[in-house]
């Protein structure tokens, strides 16, 4: 599924999963909420490279391993 989101555009530069509105701008939400609808090329392309973008970036193994990493230089050893 594609993300209709006002997040940075540093996301979306790396995955290309997303279309970008301006926060509180319902006029802008309804127009990429019907563009989705209308071109469902588009809505396929990000909603995979959304799925792509989980499954090679962000998914729970990888997230974890980097959790652990911060864990590792924000504490002692012996805490962890």
């Amino acid at each position: 599924t594609p993300i209709v989101t006002n997040n940075t555009k540093e996301i979306d530069n790396e995955t290309d999963c997303e279309i970008i509105v301006e926060y509180d701008n319902m006029k802008k939400i309804k127009e990429a909420i019907v563009t989705l609808r209308d071109d469902p090329h588009l809505c396929r392309r990000l909603g995979d490279n959304g799925r792509n973008a989980f499954v090679k970036k962000y998914n729970w193994n990888l997230m974890e391993q980097k959790l652990y990493e911060i864990y590792e230089t924000l504490l002692p050893t012996n805490v962890i």
